[in-house]
């Protein structure tokens, strides 16, 4: 039996648990992946959202705060605080739209994309881990079947709530500006 993070049987520890299987599977990533980057002495400043957001500008290019924001489902004033951080540690460099003056457009620096791909590596570890009880087979099915899930989500609606609440990085509903809306 395999041993995740220092619990046994993750089976029993959920056991009567009225959590799906999805956020069942979905925490063991997260806690693995957390658990993995804690002894990654290059990662000492990094947070898991950050990792969100560089994957989102490796693949889509130069997008404004407010569009990775609704990719990554980050509230945008939790946002610029992310981005604030990126930008100190060198990962991400932000700079005026010329198309528009008030929007900031992010790019991927080649720090970032470095950084990136450690985060990558760290990643598919975790997964390796927490999906090692699935044959090929198996592992290939899932990843299929939660590429098409994620291809169907909505961007920028997603993470809404009834009324135009969003949840931010603290977990807490907030509601977004109407002009914003």
């Amino acid at each position: 039996m395999a041993t995740i993070a220092g619990v046994t049987s993750v089976a029993a520890a959920l056991a009567g648990s009225n959590m799906t299987a999805m956020a069942k599977l979905a925490g063991l990533f997260r806690r693995e992946f957390t658990r993995l980057m804690v002894s990654e002495s290059w990662a000492s400043e990094l947070r898991p959202p950050m990792y969100g957001t560089l994957q989102v500008l490796a693949a889509r290019g130069v997008l404004s705060q407010r569009e990775v924001a609704d990719i990554v489902m980050l509230h945008p004033s939790d946002m610029v605080a992310l981005i604030d951080d990126l930008e100190r540690l060198g990962l991400v460099r932000r700079e005026r739209d010329p198309g528009d003056r008030r929007r900031y457009q992010l790019n991927l620096t080649e720090e970032g994309r470095g950084v990136l791909a450690r985060y990558d590596e760290v990643a598919q570890r975790a997964e390796a881990i927490v999906l090692g009880p699935l044959s090929e087979q198996e592992r290939t099915t899932l990843a299929r079947l939660c590429e098409k899930a994620v291809a169907n989500v909505v961007i920028g609606e997603s993470h809404e709530r009834p009324g135009g609440a969003v949840a931010s990085r603290s977990g807490h509903a907030t509601k977004r500006p109407a002009e914003d809306r």
